[in-house]
C-alpha cells in the first residue's frame, strides 16, 4: 500500500493501462459473443453501432464533469464499471446478456478514455516535462502490448478448452487497475460545478475544436483509422472461421499480433523522429488499407499475416494520435476536447458498423473487406493532400 502511495501519476498510469483492458479476451471476444451469446455477425454490427451513439452522450458529460471536479473520481468509477462488464461478459449466454455487458464495457470505455490521458499530461505539464509525454506513453502502451503477447497464447487454448475461461480469467487483472486508481494524483479542480457551468464548458469545447483547423484534422484523420480498424477487428475472428483455423492457433496469431505492436509501440517516438510525421501518417493510410485488399482477395490461412500490418497501427497509431492531439490543448479543456473527439469516432463507427453490417447481409467478407480497403485508401491519400496544407 505504502509502495502505491510513493508512484507518481506516470508509473500509476502504466499499471492502470496494463490491466484496464480484460488481458485475455482479446483473440476470442467476437468469437466468444456470436458461438456463446448466440448472435450472428450482423447482429454483433448492429449492436455495436447502437452503443456507440450510446457511448457519446455518456462520454462528453461525464469529460465535462472531469474537467471541472477532477479526473481522479471519474476513472475510478470507469474502472468500477468495467470489473462489472467483464464479470457479466463471463456469465453470458445471450443476446440480452451481450447487449446488457456491452453497455457496461462502453460505459467503462467513455468514463475513462480522454481522462486517464488528460490527466498524465496535465501532470507532465505541471512538472514541465510533457516534451517526453510521447516517449511516456510509447512505453506504458508497449508494456501492455508485451503483456498481451503472453496472455494470448493462453487464451486460444483457454477458449478451446471452456469458452467462459479466458472471461474469468480477466476479472482479477481488471480489479487490480480499479485498486491502482484510488491512487492517482489529482490536479487542483473545483470543488463542485453546477449544470450550467457544464453545459457552457462543453459548449466552450465544441468552439474550440471546431475552430482549431490543426485539430479539426488530425481528428478527421484519425476517425478514419479508428472506423476502418473498429470494423477490421470485428472480422478477425469471422475471418479465422472462414478460413478453418482451429481455436487453439487464435492464441497464437495474436501473440505476433502483439509482440508486433510491442516493438512499434515501444519504438513509435524513435519512428517518428527518424521518417518524420508525414512519412509515419502515410504509412498509416499504406498499412490500413492495401493489407484489407489483400486479405479479400487471397483467402487463406497464408493471408492471416496480413494481420501484421493492423499490429503496426495499433502500435503508432494510439501514441502519435495522443501526442498531436494533447500538443494543442490546454489543461482547462483537456478532457472534454478529448472525449469530443472520442464522441466524434464513436458516431463515425457506430454509422459505418451499421452500414457494414447490412452490407455482410448481402455481401461475402471478403468482396466487403475489399471494398472497405479501396475506401480507406482513396480517403487516406485525399487526408495526405490536406494535411500539406494545414500544417506546412
Amino acid at each position: 500500500m505504502k509502495k502505491f502511495k510513493k508512484l507518481d501519476n506516470v508509473a500509476l498510469f502504466t499499471l492502470f493501462d496494463i490491466f484496464i483492458d480484460p488481458l485475455f479476451w482479446g483473440p476470442i471476444i467476437i468469437s466468444y459473443i456470436i458461438n456463446v451469446g448466440g448472435m450472428t455477425l450482423s447482429e454483433l454490427y448492429f449492436m455495436e453501432s447502437i452503443v456507440l451513439g450510446y457511448l457519446v452522450i455518456i462520454e462528453i458529460y461525464s469529460s465535462a464533469w472531469a474537467d471541472l471536479l477532477g479526473r481522479k473520481n471519474v476513472i475510478i468509477l470507469g474502472s468500477a464499471i468495467a470489473v462489472a462488464g467483464i464479470t457479466y461478459f463471463s456469465f453470458a449466454d445471450c443476446p440480452l446478456d451481450i447487449w446488457i455487458a456491452n453497455i457496461l464495457a462502453m460505459t467503462s470505455f467513455a468514463l475513462i478514455s480522454g481522462t486517464n490521458v488528460a490527466l498524465l499530461a496535465d501532470s507532465m505539464k505541471e512538472e514541465g516535462n510533457y516534451d517526453q509525454y510521447l516517449k511516456v506513453v510509447s512505453k506504458a502502451r508497449s508494456r501492455r502490448h508485451f503483456v498481451v503477447m503472453f496472455t494470448s497464447i493462453l487464451s486460444g487454448y483457454m477458449y478451446a478448452i471452456n469458452p467462459r475461461l479466458p472471461m474469468f480469467i480477466s476479472i482479477p487483472g481488471v480489479i487490480f487497475s480499479l485498486f491502482v486508481a484510488f491512487f492517482f494524483k489529482e490536479t487542483k479542480r473545483k470543488s463542485s460545478a453546477s449544470e450550467k457551468e457544464k453545459a457552457n464548458h462543453i459548449k466552450f469545447s465544441i468552439l474550440f475544436l471546431a475552430n482549431h483547423k490543426k485539430l479539426k484534422w488530425i481528428v478527421g484523420f484519425f476517425v478514419l483509422m479508428y472506423v476502418v480498424t473498429k470494423i477490421w477487428f470485428f472480422t478477425v475472428n469471422p475471418y479465422f472461421e472462414l478460413v478453418e483455423l482451429s481455436p487453439k492457433y487464435y492464441g497464437w496469431v495474436f501473440f505476433f499480433m502483439n509482440f508486433i505492436a510491442w516493438i512499434i509501440t515501444k519504438n513509435s517516438h524513435k519512428i517518428k523522429e527518424k521518417i518524420g510525421e508525414f512519412r509515419v501518417l502515410g504509412t498509416i493510410v499504406l498499412f490500413m488499407s492495401l493489407p484489407l485488399i489483400f486479405m479479400g482477395i487471397l483467402t487463406s490461412n497464408i493471408a492471416i499475416s496480413f494481420l501484421a500490418f493492423s499490429s503496426f497501427l495499433r502500435g503508432i497509431t494510439g501514441t502519435i494520435a495522443s501526442e498531436m492531439k494533447n500538443k494543442y490543448l490546454k489543461p482547462e479543456n483537456r478532457a472534454t476536447v478529448l472525449s469530443l473527439i472520442s464522441s466524434l469516432s464513436a458516431v463515425a463507427g457506430m454509422i459505418s458498423l451499421f452500414i457494414f453490417g447490412l452490407i455482410l447481409d448481402h455481401v461475402s467478407l471478403e468482396d466487403s473487406m475489399i471494398g472497405l480497403g479501396i475506401i480507406a485508401l482513396i480517403v487516406g491519400i485525399f487526408s495526405l493532400s490536406k494535411y500539406k496544407k494545414i500544417f506546412t
